[in-house]
Order: C-alpha cells, then structure tokens, then sequence
C-alpha cells in the first residue's frame, strides 16, 4: 500500500479569498497609541471648525439658512462623539469620517452646487488619509456615492453638470465612486506594505532589545564572578609583599598587583553598566556632606597627582550648602572618574576642582573637573559619553580604558537629576562640568570654613 506524498492543490473558496482580502488590508496597526490619538485630535479639531462654519457660510450665502443650522447641529453632536472616550478607536474615527463627508455635502448643497465645491470632498478624503486604515475610507466613498446618487436624482443641476450626468446619476455616482476606489486602492497596498514592515521592524527591536538584556545579564554575571576571584588575587599580593622578598620578586609582585587593579577596574566598569542597562541600580537616600565627598576624592589622587608633577586643587563656593540626602557612592564615583582622567591625559600643569551651586535650584549643585591636558577635538566631543567611544585608537593605546566610564557617568548623573558637558580644544585642556541635585539637609548650613570661599586644598 502506498500513499501519495505529493503537495495537494490549494482550493480557491469563496471564503479563503474573503480572509485574504481582510488580511491584505491595512487597520492603522502601524500607528503608535499616542500618534494615533494626536491625529484624531486633529482631525476632530477640524470637525469643530466646520461644525461652526457650515451655519455661518449658509448664513452668509443667504441660501437653506435652516439646513445650515440644522446640519451644524449634527455636526456638532458627532465632533463631541468622535471626540468622547466612550466608543473605541476605529468607532471613533468612522464618526469623525462620516461627519467630515457629512460636512462637504453641506457645504456643495448650501453653495448652489457650485462645481468648485465638489472639491471639498477630496480635501477631506486627503484628512482621512492620517488614520491609515481602510474603514473610514469605505465609509467616505460610500457616502459620497449615495450622495452624489441620492441628490443627482432628486436635484441633478446641484450634483451635475452634463446633461448625461443629470440623466444617469446613479451610474456617474458609481463611476466617481470608481475613481476615489482607485485613489484609495493605491493608499491601501501601501499602508499594508508600511505596516508589514514596520511590523518586522517591531519585532527585530524586541528581539534585539531581549538580546541585549540577556547579554546586560550575562555580564553582570561574569563580571561578578570574576571580580571575587580577582579580590583573592589582590589581597594575596599584598599579603606577599609584607614578606622578605628579594628586589626581583617584589617587582614581580607589584606588577601582580598594578595588573589586578587595573583588571579590576574594567570588570567593576562593565558590571556598572550591565546594571545601569539592566535597571538594576538604585540610588541610595542617606545624608552626606558634599564638601567631604570631595575633599576625600581629591585627597585620594593627591599621590597620583604628585608622582606626575601635578598641581590638584579643590575650590567650594562660600555659599554651598552641603549637608544632603543622597548617594554619596555615586557622586564618588562619577568624580574618581572624572578626576582619574583628567590626571591620566595632563602631562604638565593643574587639575582643578570647583564646586557651586546652581542658582534657583534647591539642593542642586554645578561640579567642574578641568585640566591642562591633551586636550579633545570637537568631533570627539559628540560621541565622547557613548558607550565604548574614546578620542581615537591610539588614545586606546597610550593611556588604556574601556571606553565605558563617561558613559557609566553620563547615566550615574542623569540618575541624580542632573547633565554633563564637556568643553575643551585639542591642545588645550579639557573642562568637564556636570549637576547634580539631592535633598537638603534640614537645618543645614552653608559649606564649613575649611572649605569655604576660594580656600584651596592642594597637591603639588
């Protein structure tokens, strides 16, 4: 017994053509919830206009004044439908279609069916063009032809204007319905084939959105697991060098030590920015002196800044409050960053540090971080706080870097409310300038002494 493996016929039915037509046809799926209902706001707005205007032109053309008024009314009950919250979107605006068509009838009868009038109608088969879908425009052309039907046989002058016309409306009612047919078949294949591809679009973005969370993920994990192990690698090394070791090997050993960090440092930034991508930080909300977080990073690159032959000072405006609420271990971070670079790429000269506050702004302040250093061009500066961008591939080489600190900041500081910027020439030295904003303290004062006014902390 053997059975026959070859592809059947695909029968053609009635009903499978039917389906085929409603797939092929496009429902306005490509417009977003908010574009749709900007659109629909507008097209309702113009609703209004002519809810208003159809009395005022029948009273100005002195012609059915009371058809006027009375197909004001009425349109004015379906501007306040379309416009309601009540029916869905697609009920909507097969209301506004069928005021706006309704609305051109007006206008061709109370002008004497002037022939310039019949324009109107395709004006607003223009409008009807930003819902981008199929059922306002049936409705337009079915009204247009019953219309052109119904007042061509009872009034044939106001409708047509050859006599052939006047004595067959029907048929030139369905021959024009023709022609607007045509128009919208045009629009119709091309709203589907905008729809089908913004359709795929939408989802190559998903999967490339699911994609990136599931790598953000993957090196958050990573880098966890291996920054641990790193931290024992370190603490051995240290551990080593408080031992009797000869020259050669307490060489060897902070070289161990210098490449730890260093590894450190890149797996602490990528773990930062996998979170940052994955949501996954959250600020803190604890009190902390501005002041102090400063003084204390400053101190800190005190060394590096000396080992280089550099002048790195700290100046706070005599009018900061800076008892706050906030996360000081970020702004910590965003400054290390900052202050770090700017002794990396400054061979000669001073790396200052500035702090005000920004005027009008409750707890916010203006932080600035410039050196003497190398320098950035303008072209660099458009991309310097994207993720994995430096100046160029042989500043990669020379001074080292993942490429992800700026933009680790430029996310840090948009979390705490604030902006970065960055102003420099190459050759000239760099400045940059970020703000932040926390909580005020209550009951805070201004900065202390020690800090205040242009007092300096210096390390040269």
């Amino acid at each position: 017994m053997t059975s026959d493996l070859s592809p059947q016929p695909i029968v053609r039915t009635p009903f499978n053509w039917a389906r085929g037509l409603w797939e092929a046809l496009p429902k306005g799926l490509s417009l977003e919830g908010e574009e749709w209902a900007r659109r629909h706001r507008g097209i309702v707005w113009l609703l209004w206009v002519h809810a208003v205007g159809v009395p005022l032109f029948g009273v100005a053309v002195g012609r059915y004044v009371f058809l006027g008024l009375i197909g004001g009314g009425v349109l004015l009950g379906l501007a306040g439908l379309a416009a309601s919250q009540v029916l869905p979107h697609r009920a909507r605006a097969a209301v506004a279609t069928v005021g706006l068509i309704s609305a051109s009838t007006l206008l061709v009868h109370l002008s004497g069916g002037f022939i310039e009038a019949h324009f109107h109608f395709f004006v607003m088969m223009v409008v009807i063009v930003l819902y981008q879908d199929w059922m306002p425009f049936v409705l337009a052309l079915m009204a247009v032809v019953v219309d052109h039907g119904v007042i061509g046989t009872l009034a044939p002058t106001m409708v047509y204007n050859h006599a052939a016309a006047q004595h067959h409306p029907w048929n030139w009612a369905l021959i024009h319905g023709g022609f607007i047919l045509a128009e919208s078949a045009a629009l119709l294949i091309y709203w589907r084939m905008n729809e089908t591809v913004q359709g795929e679009l939408s989802r190559e973005k998903e999967r490339a959105e699911a994609a990136s969370r599931t790598k953000s993920q993957f090196l958050a994990n990573m880098s966890h697991e291996i920054r641990t192990p790193m931290n024992g690698v370190l603490g051995m090394a240290e551990l080593l060098l408080l031992t009797n070791l000869t020259d050669k090997q307490r060489r060897q050993v902070e070289q161990i030590r210098g490449s730890g960090t260093q590894l450190l440092h890149v797996i602490n930034d990528i773990l930062d920015f996998s979170k940052i991508e994955a949501g996954k930080i959250v600020l803190e909300h604890s009190p902390f002196d501005v002041a102090s977080v400063i003084s204390e990073t400053v101190t800190f690159f005190g060394q590096s800044a000396r080992a280089k032959g550099l002048t790195l000072s700290c100046t706070v405006d005599h009018d900061v409050r800076t008892k706050v609420v906030g996360d000081a271990h970020r702004l910590r971070q965003v400054l290390n960053n900052l202050i770090g670079n700017a002794i990396k790429f400054t061979a000669s000269g001073a790396v200052s540090v500035t702090v005000r506050s920004v005027a009008g702004v409750v707890g916010g302040f203006e932080i600035a971080v410039e050196d003497t250093g190398i320098g950035i061009s303008d072209e660099t500066q458009a991309v310097l706080f994207k993720e994995f961008s430096q100046a160029d591939s042989s500043t990669t080489r020379k001074y080292g870097g993942t490429g992800l600190g700026l933009a680790i900041c430029k996310r840090l500081v948009e979390m705490m409310q604030g902006t970065i910027r960055v102003d420099g020439r190459c050759g000239g030295g760099a400045r940059f300038s970020f703000t932040v904003r926390f909580t005020e303290q209550v009951g805070a004062g201004v900065t202390s002494s020690r800090m205040a006014g242009h007092e300096d902390q210096e390390a040269a």
